[in-house]
């Protein structure tokens, strides 16, 4: 099976989560900016990205701030090069100033999401400048978390464990 959606299907899980844990943690989607160039028949807009883009979320649970990445791999392990640079840097940056970062990685081959906090995912990267996670290293250096509701993982459960 190919999956050539680039993280719609994490991101879709992520998203519905976000609406079924509402009110209970508030996490928002960053936008990107885009500056429209031109719309062609309603259905094709062109456009220019005005920046990089930071993480793909941020949020809030019990005063803590929290900001993460959604990958997805169709590998038996996560490949770091996946996360562009700049996207490390912030995550480092944020990290520093007391914010609790993570990447949320989902596997399909064993339809978990894989919740890997910042600094351990640094350390393993310095760690002889590794570029590959194996799922073995993924159960030791993450928590794991399966979808408990049609849709959804257990956003309250992720930021108790931050």
């Amino acid at each position: 099976m190919v999956y050539n959606n680039r993280g719609m299907f994490a991101e879709e899980i992520i998203n519905r989560s976000i609406s079924y844990f509402q009110g209970k943690v508030y996490i928002e989607k960053r936008e990107l900016k885009i500056k429209i160039i031109k719309s062609q028949n309603n259905d094709l807009i062109v456009g220019k990205l005005l920046g990089k883009s930071f993480v793909d979320y941020f949020g809030f649970y019990n005063q803590i701030h929290f900001e993460f990445e959604v990958k997805q791999t169709e590998k038996e392990y996560f490949d770091i090069n996946l996360i562009k640079k700049h996207q490390l840097e912030h995550l480092k940056n944020i990290s520093a100033l007391g914010v609790k970062s993570f990447i949320i990685v989902y596997m399909y081959k064993y339809d978990k999401f894989y919740v890997i906090p910042y600094l351990l995912l640094q350390q393993y990267i310095d760690d002889a400048n590794r570029q590959k996670i194996p799922v073995e290293v993924l159960n030791k250096i993450s928590k794991t978390h399966e979808i408990i509701y049609p849709g959804v993982i257990n956003f309250v459960d992720i930021c108790k464990s931050l």
